[in-house]
């Protein structure tokens, strides 16, 4: 009989709630501490943020700024990103968190999914909102548990692609290029470009012939330095990223800027210049045409 009421009274939680209303409300117990510095999540919605998620909305960047300690740029495009829905996945026993906030605003570095068994051979999981968004060049993950509405992240990865960044006013003539004595880039979900704060497409405005000053790059790659990538458009945003693949540190890149009021400039990246970063900031007063009138090489 007592197997019973438990089943029934699991089924009514689950109807009404999903698995974690229903963990929570039979073990209710906060997130524990364990030992090498992890916190245990082990009970759900035993500790909670925000009652409501409207009530983490509404906090969700003086969590990302102050509790999760990301700068100010990335604040920006994490609220961005999380004003829309996110997709709904499983957290899981094993699953692991940079961060969790819990009930009065406390911060659990380093927390680890331990849901208790339902019962014997039967594991918990949690549903939550999760984004996964590209800020700055690093990926970042963040999720909003449905349980308990406790803002969490991700470890953080390692970038997969690498950010070349600089800026063109609006109706400025972008003339950009990858040159390289080993052959084109391979194809990669990485070869895209960004506007602002728009989402990346993939590289457009091709131009089979770019008159561009590229003897530069034949003095430092040499005589078997070859273009193979030729681009050509007009900025509608003043922030622009290129982004490429890890392929991009042995090649050359040159970006011609010509603007509205016909000022403009060149400026190279040399592969002894990107140093195995994933983000390279081109600075203004790069795009400027040196003596010679071949550009200035970014470092």
């Amino acid at each position: 009989m007592k197997k019973f009421i438990y089943l029934a009274s699991l089924a009514v939680m689950l109807l009404f709630g999903g698995v974690a209303q229903a963990n929570a409300a039979m073990l209710p117990t906060a997130i524990q501490s364990v030992s090498s510095g992890d916190f245990a999540w082990v009970h759900f919605g035993a500790d909670r943020a925000y009652e409501t998620r409207e009530a983490a909305m509404a906090d969700r960047a003086h969590v990302f700024k102050n509790k999760f300690g990301y700068s100010d740029s990335q604040v920006a495009c994490l609220v961005a990103a999380t004003a829309k829905k996110g997709t709904t996945v499983l957290l899981n026993v094993g699953d692991r968190f940079r961060h969790m906030l819990s009930g009065h605003g406390v911060v659990h570095p380093h927390t680890v999914i331990a849901f208790q068994d339902a019962q014997r051979g039967i594991q918990f999981t949690a549903r939550a909102e999760e984004w996964v968004v590209d800020c700055d060049g690093t990926t970042i993950t963040v999720d909003l548990p449905e349980v308990c509405n406790n803002w969490s992240d991700r470890e953080p990865r390692k970038p997969d692609c690498v950010a070349l960044m600089f800026n063109a006013v609006p109706g400025t003539e972008v003339r950009w290029g990858v040159g390289s004595v080993d052959g084109p880039l391979p194809p990669s979900a990485c070869n895209a470009q960004q506007e602002g704060n728009h989402p990346r497409v993939a590289w457009y405005g091709q131009c089979d012939v770019c008159a561009v000053a590229v003897d530069y790059l034949y003095g430092v790659m040499g005589d078997l330095m070859q273009v193979w990538h030729k681009y050509l458009y007009r900025s509608t945003e003043t922030r622009q990223t290129l982004w490429f693949s890890t392929s991009i540190w042995t090649k050359g890149v040159y970006i011609c800027l010509h603007r509205p009021d016909g000022t403009g400039g060149m400026a190279y990246m040399r592969p002894v210049d990107w140093r195995s970063r994933y983000q390279v900031e081109i600075y203004d007063s790069t795009f400027a045409y040196g003596p010679d009138g071949i550009g200035t090489v970014q470092k």
